[in-house]
């Protein structure tokens, strides 16, 4: 039986080799992540103080009559477009919105569902290829091989389409469990916890191959699971209170000790010599 202190120490050791390419794999994961992700677009500190979309029948003339109208803070983040364009108009001498710091673009419901669309296909065919290069980097350095390029590697050996299409399979049971009843879903995610390890050492498998492995390997420990990633409460407050910054050092620990897991599990599962042998690599 694994103890959350074994992972943790061998966590720390293979950070101790590899931390800057650690590091700078998880960066580039989180950033790639964040961009094409529905959250951080459009439902990221979705509130009255950023996106707001409302009817402005009186501010707005045919074409735009009946549109919706999407208003958009811009110095909600680091970035002061005010600052910036006054050097070029002052306050004082054009009232645009622009300068105050809105935008306002005319769209339709029909916009909004085509970019949902749009953004939900990327996530789905750039950010779930990169799931199994992440898994498979930290795996990699295991090994003593922590080449960055592992985390675009689905990309590199043509795997990339299938991976996509197996993990969304993935999530999509998930989400069915989840719309059936809140606490079956999160045990079935824990199910599944294993399935980006077990694809990337052996993409040949199928979706149902798996889950039928990570079902097995989760079996009798989904709860210890669960304890696992709650021990990093306390480390993830303190990176919250660090302005997320402190991200940078708690995601490769994280993610180290995640794959750790998987190794640990594969090795001392009854069924992986039994059944399982010619699976693994």
């Amino acid at each position: 039986m694994w103890t959350r202190k074994q992972l943790k120490d061998k966590a720390k050791a293979l950070l101790k080799k590899y931390f800057w390419n650690a590091v700078i794999v998880c960066l580039l994961f989180t950033i790639i992540g964040n961009l094409i992700s529905t959250e951080s677009i459009f439902t990221n500190n979705l509130n009255e103080n950023n996106i707001v979309i409302t009817n402005e029948k009186e501010q707005y003339i045919h074409p735009y009559e009946h549109d919706k109208v999407l208003k958009i803070n811009m110095f909600n983040g680091v970035f002061d477009i005010r600052t910036f364009s006054n050097r070029i108009f002052p306050e004082g001498t054009a009232e645009n919105n622009l300068l105050r710091g809105i935008i306002k673009i005319p769209v339709t419901t029909s916009t909004l569902i085509i970019i949902s669309i749009f953004i939900i296909f990327l996530g789905v065919f750039i950010f779930n290829p990169l799931k199994i290069g992440l898994a498979r980097f930290f795996l990699k350095s295991y090994e003593g091989d922590s080449r960055i390029g592992y985390l675009f590697s689905a990309f590199t050996d043509g795997t990339w389409f299938k991976m996509s299409i197996k993990l969304f399979i993935r999530d999509i049971y998930i989400l069915l469990w989840f719309l059936l009843l809140f606490i079956p879903g999160i045990v079935k995610s824990y199910q599944y916890f294993y399935v980006e390890y077990i694809l990337a050492e052996n993409p040949e498998l199928s979706i149902s191959e798996a889950l039928e492995i990570s079902k097995k390997m989760t079996d009798g420990e989904k709860f210890d699971i669960f304890v696992l990633e709650l021990s990093f409460i306390g480390w993830i407050f303190l990176a919250n209170l660090l302005f997320n910054i402190g991200y940078i050092l708690l995601n490769p620990y994280m993610y180290a000790t995640y794959a750790d897991l998987y190794l640990t599990k594969k090795y001392r599962s009854e069924f992986y010599y039994e059944e399982n042998e010619a699976s693994f690599n």
